[in-house]
């Protein structure tokens, strides 16, 4: 299966914890500038307006917010907010428009939080980004857009509208628990939407299809839709060739399958029956799968090592989990980090990841170490030959050995 990263929701509010000083902003931007960490969170007091020609970069970890309500950022220009796994830039309560057909924004590991990118115009990217409780809406005539890898959480939407021989494309997404609306909805004009390799759960409708005419076209492949009240919904102005076939659909009963679909069947005025035969019996391996609220119990050996990341005891965690054990002194012993037990990628490296599909229970196994000069050990004891801090047989054996091999003053 295809796996995402899960970036936490309990993470990603931790973000939005704001410093005591922050940047004001509006107004147009006339010349190249940089939104920077150090000067993070920006607090939007009027509308941000990128000028044609202009680039606004925002670097990661970088805070967007707005003084009271919404605010908005207009780009005539270029927007880049490129984040990383780990530093991801966030947007609370900001729509961010393009507004030329020169106009373009990027974007990459970023969080919206109840607003999102509304793009009229030009091209958009948007890439490793979570969306919760907001929306995209993208209706361009101009070049195609690109939407993949993001995850669309708590009645978040995507709303498409592609014209005048633009393609989108909807590939590698998540879309979980929209029930205000439909999650994914499409219309096409004389233009394609390839919807690819998607997971829809709890959803009242999935797929919702609107106005597309005779001109375009509609691919829908390799998805997989669990739990949700309608799976694809057809209006009566739905006249183009839609083809669903090679879906999974959590099951391989025919009428169950019917009932997720709303088309002809359901609806004379309806003009389109939906094909979606032949289908997967299986998740497609290129479609990612949302794993949640998930039980992590980690153990060590021996039990009171406190020396592991996350730390001993159950965890309530998501998709790939990062784990490190350190090394862990109790003495008169120093514990190094031996294996670990469990389902772990490495089990002999001290930092590695737990992939969380389901409840799991991992363990750090250490093993004792006694070195003269340790932190448990100070100093070396004469005759101690094994450095073990501790003068007994084994010592006189290695003593005798030694004399063995060499009785001249300078032999050790």
């Amino acid at each position: 299966m295809r796996k995402l990263i899960i970036i936490s929701t309990l993470v990603l509010f931790s973000v939005i914890s704001y410093q005591a000083e922050a940047t004001d902003v509006g107004g147009i931007i006339n010349s190249d500038t940089t939104w920077t960490l150090a000067n993070s969170p920006y607090y939007l007091t009027s509308t941000v307006q990128v000028a044609e020609g202009v680039t606004l970069t925002i670097e990661p970890a970088v805070v967007i917010d707005f003084t009271g309500g919404y605010g908005s950022i207009e780009v005539w220009g270029t927007l880049k907010a490129i984040g990383t796994e780990q530093n991801i830039v966030s947007f609370n309560c900001t729509t961010i428009t393009n507004k030329s057909h020169t106009s373009s924004s990027d974007f990459n590991y970023c969080f919206f939080k109840y607003r999102g990118p509304r793009i009229v115009s030009g091209s958009v990217i948007i890439k490793n980004c979570v969306v919760d409780d907001g929306s995209i809406s993208i209706s361009t005539p101009d070049s195609d857009s690109i939407i993949t890898d993001n995850y669309f959480l708590n009645s978040s939407n995507v709303g498409l509208d592609a014209w005048n021989k633009t393609i989108i494309y909807v590939e590698h997404n998540v879309f979980v628990d929209t029930y205000l609306g439909a999650a994914l909805g499409l219309n096409s004009t004389d233009s394609q939407i390839m919807v690819i390799n998607n997971y829809f759960s709890n959803c009242r409708e999935a797929l919702f299809i609107g106005n597309i005419n005779s001109a375009s076209s509609v691919i829908i492949h390799s998805n997989s839709f669990l739990d949700n009240t309608i799976a694809i919904c057809l209006t009566d102005h739905t006249n183009a060739n839609i083809d669903a076939s090679y879906n999974y659909w959590n099951t391989t009963d025919i009428s169950i399958i019917d009932n997720m679909i709303y088309d002809r069947k359901d609806d004379l005025d309806v003009p389109a029956f939906l094909t979606y035969t032949p289908f997967l019996i299986e998740s497609d391996p290129n479609t990612p799968i949302y794993y949640h609220n998930q039980i992590l119990t980690i153990q060590s050996d021996p039990s009171d090592a406190n020396t592991l990341t996350p730390r001993v005891g159950q965890h309530v965690v998501s998709g790939s989990v990062d784990i490190s054990a350190d090394k862990y002194i109790n003495c008169p012993n120093v514990y190094l980090f031996d294996h670990w037990e469990g389902d772990v990628a490495d089990p002999n490296s001290a930092s590695t990841t737990v992939f969380m599909d389901s409840d799991k229970t991992i363990k750090a196994v250490f093993t004792p170490i006694r070195e003269c000069g340790d932190e448990c050990h100070s100093g070396d004891l004469f005759g101690d030959y094994n450095h073990d801090c501790i003068i007994n047989i084994i010592d006189l054996s290695e003593f005798a050995r030694n004399w063995l091999l060499c009785t001249k003053p300078e032999c050790d």
